[in-house]
C-alpha cells in the first residue's frame, strides 16, 4: 500500500501503517533544523521495529551542482537551470555519515551506511525497546509500543550493534519476542 500526502504533515498517512519507508533523493532538500522532526514525525507513521531505507546524492566534486551558498543554519544551496533558462535557488545538502545518523541516535538499530560513487544509502530498523528489569521478566501487552531505551539503540558516537542484545524486547507484528 502507498500513501501520498504532504511530506512534512504526513495527514494521509494514520500512525503505525507501514512496516517499512523509503525516501528517495527527499532527505538532501529538508531544512537542517527541520530534519529531526521530520525523521520523529515519519517514524510514528510507522509500525514498531519497521525498516528504513533512505537513498540520496553525494556531493562529487566536478560531477554535481557546485553549491551556490550557504545559509546561517547551515543548509546548502544550489542554483539550477530550468530548460526555459530560469533559474532556481535549491536546497541541496550532503550529510556525512556521522550527520545523517546524529539524528536518529536513540530510534535507529542496525542501522548501515554505504557510500557509492555518486549517492549515499542508509539502512535502519526502528528500535522500540526496552529494558528487562532484573526484578521482572513479563513482556510487555501485544500491541504496546515502549519508547526506545535500550543497549541496541545507537548513539550518534558509536557504531550500530550488529544484532539486539538480550536484555531487551523488541516487538513485532505477532506481538512482544525475546531479542
Amino acid at each position: 500500500r502507498f500513501a501520498i500526502g504532504d511530506a512534512y504533515t504526513l495527514d494521509a498517512v494514520p500512525e503505525q501503517a507501514f512496516d517499512a519507508a523509503f525516501a528517495g533523493f527527499w532527505w538532501s532538500h529538508v531544512p537542517l533544523a527541520r530534519l529531526p522532526s521530520w525523521l520523529a514525525l515519519l517514524h510514528t507513521r510507522l509500525r514498531p521495529t519497521a525498516r528504513v531505507v533512505m537513498l540520496d546524492n553525494r556531493y562529487v566534486e566536478g560531477s554535481s551542482t557546485p553549491i551556490a551558498r550557504l545559509d546561517d543554519q547551515g543548509n546548502s544551496y544550489q542554483q539550477r537551470r530550468l530548460d526555459d533558462g530560469s533559474v532556481h535557488e535549491v536546497l541541496k545538502n550532503f550529510p556525512t555519515r556521522d550527520e545523517a545518523l546524529a539524528p536518529l541516535a536513540g530510534t535507529a538499530r542496525q542501522a548501515e551506511w554505504v557510500e557509492h560513487p555518486h549517492y549515499w544509502t542508509l539502512r535502519y530498523q526502528l528500535a522500540w525497546c526496552k529494558p528487562i528489569s532484573p526484578q521482572s521478566s513479563r513482556t510487555p501487552e501485544k500491541g504496546s509500543r515502549p519508547k526506545p531505551s535500550c543497549a541496541n539503540v545507537f548513539t550518534a558516537a558509536s557504531a550500530p550493534p550488529p544484532a539486539p542484545p538480550t536484555s531487551c524486547w523488541v516487538t513485532n507484528s505477532t506481538g512482544p519476542a525475546g531479542a
